[in-house]
């Protein structure tokens, strides 16, 4: 990614590393960093604690994928004026903006991390809740992982809203917040209730629960654990398959 970021990037941007600075197992292989590390590496980037980031990259789903994990990592860290380019770096080149392979420099900022549960949810939580089936859970995984022949099953009462139906296929973009709030109420989805994500270790489900917030819907966390986590430890009449 880095290598990317340095041929070729938004004038003016930083290249933050979002994956790179954490702890993984097998089954965290996409873990969060320590906060005194992610408050480290946000300052060794310039970031300041009364910043307003805006973050894309050119990851899959025209940057929803990493950027979305980005937004919620920063959320997490308990900052709160975070946004994505709609889009992403593809889109920027495509519409002919500006690029650059020119590195650029900050002085170290102030940025101050506070870590806050709202926007995670851990797996001993998710057992009561599926148990209880106290909040909604959506599954941001593609359909063949969710259910079919080469699925491993999902979580017990999960939702299955995959990422990338909620992008224009044209453009990568985002779609109308109208019709995705209309194809979430269609699955089921009640947007007046919090709404967990997860997919398999906390990339998709990040970019779900930042289009949930945009939608207005209280209380979006995620799992970040995920599937990887849940068919590890969940006992078998909490894991469903679908056919």
């Amino acid at each position: 990614m880095e290598s990317q970021y340095k041929s070729c990037h938004i004038p003016g941007a930083v290249f933050f590393k979002i994956i790179d600075e954490a702890e993984f197992s097998d089954i965290f292989p996409r873990n969060l960093p320590t906060i005194d590390t992610f408050e480290q590496t946000a300052r060794e980037a310039g970031i300041n604690k009364d910043d307003h980031i805006i973050i894309y990259s050119d990851s899959d789903m025209n940057g929803f994928f990493m950027s979305g994990r980005a937004w919620w990592t920063f959320k997490v860290f308990g900052h709160e004026k975070v946004s994505i380019l709609d889009g992403g770096l593809q889109k920027w080149k495509k519409e002919d903006f500006p690029v650059t392979n020119d590195a650029s420099k900050r002085q170290t900022g102030n940025f101050s991390a506070n870590f806050t549960n709202e926007y995670i949810r851990h797996y001993a939580d998710m057992v009561d809740i599926v148990e209880t089936t106290s909040i909604q859970i959506c599954d941001s995984r593609h359909q063949h992982k969710y259910s079919g022949p080469e699925s491993s099953g999902n979580i017990k009462g999960s939702r299955n809203i995959p990422l990338s139906s909620l992008m224009n296929q044209e453009d990568g973009t985002l779609r109308s917040i109208i019709s995705i709030k209309n194809d979430l109420s269609s699955a089921g989805v009640d947007l007046n209730k919090p709404v967990i994500t997860h997919c398999n270790s906390g990339m998709s489900s990040c970019g779900l629960c930042f289009i949930l917030h945009l939608c207005g819907c209280p209380g979006t966390s995620v799992f970040l654990g995920g599937f990887t986590e849940w068919k590890d430890k969940a006992p078998k009449e909490l894991i469903q398959k679908v056919s």
